[in-house]
């Protein structure tokens, strides 16, 4: 499967960094690495929908992502569940609704969403 292939060449990423480089990584990177390491694995609580939703995400340009354009991930089962998962983990952050800032319109990069932001 499509979902798996990306799932697979981030676990091997991880693994292989953890292996050869984990020297090279803080405390902190290093902790990181091993909480996506064992997402990657999981069969549980989301977490290998969670790697396979920050696999998907490593691939786009910007930086700030609305939850409701990944729906079109077809291979993660509960987009919202699997965003918590990621959230609960540090490995995604939230932005509150209200908290727009000047770096987040400029990582909005089509009209439809800075109109939706500006009118909410």
């Amino acid at each position: 499967k499509k979902a798996d292939f990306y799932l697979n060449i981030v676990s091997e990423i991880l693994d292989f960094s953890i292996a050869k480089y984990a020297h090279l990584f803080d405390a902190t990177e290093l902790q990181q690495l091993q909480t996506m390491q064992q997402l990657a694995t999981s069969c549980d609580g989301g977490g290998s929908d969670g790697m396979r939703l920050l696999s998907r995400l490593l691939l786009r340009t910007t930086q700030w992502f609305r939850v409701a354009s990944l729906s079109s991930y077809a291979e993660i089962a509960d987009i919202d569940t699997t965003v918590r998962v990621l959230q609960t983990h540090g490995i995604l952050m939230a932005s509150q609704q209200g908290d727009i800032t000047r770096e987040l319109l400029q990582c909005v990069h089509h009209k439809p969403s800075i109109i939706a932001l500006a009118t909410k």
